[in-house]
């Protein structure tokens, strides 16, 4: 299957998305990433509107510029563990996540 992960240097990632967000996960443990950047995203918002986060064991690692480097970053630091890359924006009341897989 050709799709967005077919090419791409973090072989092992997976992509949720809901159209107008963009999360990529690696592995498991994606609840409590989510659940953190949720309960902080006010406190992310304005400072870092546009740029991505990373998440591992449900706290945030560090803010970046673009999702290259945030994706490196986390492949880097947690590639053992649980970790989620999520742009900061304000989120929408309900998601509906698709996953994409290389099959």
């Amino acid at each position: 299957m050709n799709d967005f992960f077919s090419d791409h240097p973090l072989p092992h990632a997976r992509m949720a998305t809901d159209r107008t967000h963009q999360i990529v996960i690696v592995d498991a443990g994606l609840q409590g990433n989510i659940d953190a950047f949720c309960a902080q995203l006010d406190g992310l918002l304005p400072a870092h509107l546009g740029k991505y986060v990373v998440y591992a064991n449900a706290h945030l690692f560090k803010v970046f510029n673009s999702l290259e480097s945030a994706l490196t970053a986390g492949y880097e630091n947690f590639a053992a563990d649980s970790f989620m890359v999520q742009r900061v924006e304000p989120l929408r009341a309900h998601i509906d996540f698709q996953a994409t897989c290389q099959v």
